[in-house]
């Protein structure tokens, strides 16, 4: 009898995790972790010095410079806490910080989170750093099975690869696609030469009008360029129908990843 029972209530578990499946339609990735993968100091980057930024005792903070192109990202560096954030760059955000801090926790409501990393080097005054940290990038895609939806994309970026929920999706020649897909929370990303990849999630709620996706925000891969003494600089790309030339002084230029031809003079 004991076995009879046990057999039906095994029987009902299974039953019930077979519906609870069939209605939320989940995939679940596993957890989510943030990683710290370089860590030095810019000395080239003279920010904090000649734009210094003051902490509530009047000092000048170091600058850490965070690496990333994604976004939402909460920091907390204990007691002495964060002075000014700021995410209006490309593909970084600044964190200016009293000096001293010990240690850094990021988190993120999806990727996951890095609690008190500590600095491999002291944070000293009116300094800059640069801190790459990378993540997992995995999501927690909800959709549900009986209803669909057109979801119409468009990339700007030339010659762009779109990827929906892990799948390659075409492209065509003006960077646009339609894919009838069940509404829900869908996982995308975008890879083009000379931008930094892009992922994220979009979701499909009216059953009734399609959803539009326009990814016009890549950011471009740049590089720096470092003048020794005066001097002419002549750059001809195809973006411009003559070489521009003009004087620079010695110091630091941020150009484009893509190679152009260069002429430098005395």
């Amino acid at each position: 009898m004991q076995l009879i029972t046990y057999f039906q209530t095994f029987i009902r578990q299974l039953l019930l995790m077979g519906v609870m499946l069939a209605v939320a339609g989940i995939t679940a990735l596993e957890a989510q972790t943030i990683s710290v993968t370089n860590f030095y100091h810019e000395g080239s980057d003279l920010t904090p010095k000649q734009n210094p930024v003051e902490d509530q005792n009047g000092s000048r903070c170091a600058l850490i410079r965070v690496q990333t192109t994604q976004k939402g990202f909460t920091f907390d560096v204990g007691s002495l806490g964060i002075t000014k954030i700021e995410d209006d760059h490309d593909s970084e955000i600044w964190l200016w910080v009293p000096y001293g801090v010990r240690h850094i926790s990021i988190r993120h409501e999806y990727l996951g989170s890095l609690p008190k990393y500590e600095f491999p080097i002291r944070i000293q005054k009116a300094v800059s750093y640069i801190m790459t940290i990378a993540t997992d990038q995995q999501f927690i895609n909800n959709f549900d099975k009986d209803r669909k939806q057109w979801l119409k994309v468009s990339v700007t970026a030339p010659n762009a690869q779109f990827t929906l929920n892990g799948m390659r999706v075409a492209l065509d020649k003006k960077g646009k696609t339609e894919q009838e897909v069940h509404l829900g929370v869908h996982t995308y990303k975008v890879e083009a030469e000379n931008f930094y990849p892009k992922e994220g999630q979009v979701s499909i709620v009216d059953p009734d009008k399609p959803t539009e996706l326009v990814i016009d925000d890549l950011k471009p891969i740049m590089s720096k360029l470092k003048v020794m003494n005066n001097c002419w600089l002549s750059v001809e790309s195809s973006h411009s129908r003559s070489p521009i030339a003009r004087r620079y002084s010695e110091g630091w230029f941020s150009i484009s990843s893509q190679t152009i031809p260069m002429i430098i003079t005395g």
